[in-house]
């Protein structure tokens, strides 16, 4: 039996209360960067590898070589006798979710845990709890999510809007989800996703540190679940955009990108440009 974890805190706290068989994070951010459809296993790895490393200051090589091992052990994790996927309802655990109930819908046996409360802060009685309350993944599900899956990394940018759109979605989380990823792409009212608003809205209210915006962010419980390095992330792409706009004269012309008006978004990679 193998388990798949939405973090290692949630592996960690799962191995203290000796729930059987091996225990490992999964390790990606899927709700940024590209994630173009079609390609080989060895161009898509290529991409995500240049992206993370590029966008979160890392070693090329050394995330290249990490994820190559990681799709390995998905690779292996396929002929296990159980695979249990430990997830949550937040944006960050449903892309990753996902991924892997498509990667993994030939598996022997899959299971999951998909929690609507946080995991990672959950006490070690109540993991064993849900371990002992795991359900098999049905195959509709796997449809749904193969569906799912299509119009997240679709070029089409209206593929997830006919997706949301559609009857019968039985999937807890997924269309709320959906919602939330859709919310990021910048207003044609003001040039701003719901993130960048979030952050400027936090600011207006007093806020002066990264602690402070990050803890306001996202309030109990977690509906994105960005880390604070993607929060990062984006605080410097608003800056980077403000800074821009100062460059041009100060005049109220809006800066390319992230903060302009646009009917559709930024080009769209994969959840996030």
């Amino acid at each position: 039996m193998i388990h798949l974890h939405n973090g290692d805190s949630t592996a960690i706290t799962a191995r203290r209360a000796n729930v059987p068989g091996r225990h490992l994070p999964f390790r990606e951010t899927l709700i940024t960067g590209p994630v173009q459809a079609g390609l080989s296993p060895h161009d898509w790895i290529e991409q995500r590898a240049r992206f993370l490393a590029d966008n979160y200051d890392q070693n090329l090589l050394r995330v290249r070589t990490e994820l190559v091992d990681q799709e390995q052990t998905l690779d292996a994790a396929r002929h296990e006798d159980e695979v249990v996927l430990w997830f949550e309802h937040d944006l960050f655990c449903l892309i990753n979710f996902l991924y892997l109930l498509v990667r993994l819908s030939k598996a022997r046996h899959l299971s999951m845990v998909w929690s609507s409360l946080p995991l990672g802060t959950m006490p070690e009685p109540d993991i064993v709890t849900l371990f002992n309350s795991r359900s098999a993944v049905p195959p509709a599900m796997l449809r749904t999510a193969a569906d799912a899956w299509s119009a997240y990394t679709s070029d089409d940018p209206m593929a997830l809007n006919r997706f949301v759109a559609g009857a019968g979605i039985d999937f807890s989380f997924l269309r709320d989800g959906f919602l939330l990823h859709a919310a990021r792409f910048p207003s044609t009212r003001n040039g701003l996703g719901e993130v960048e608003r979030r952050a400027m809205d936090a600011i207006a209210a007093g806020a002066t540190d990264f602690l402070s915006l990050f803890t306001r962010f996202d309030e109990n419980p977690p509906r994105y679940g960005f880390g604070d390095g993607e929060f990062l992330r984006h605080l410097r792409r608003l800056a980077s955009r403000a800074d821009d706009h100062h460059h041009r004269g100060g005049r109220r012309e809006p800066a390319q990108g992230a903060l302009r008006p646009h009917a559709r978004g930024p080009q769209r990679a994969g959840g996030q440009s």
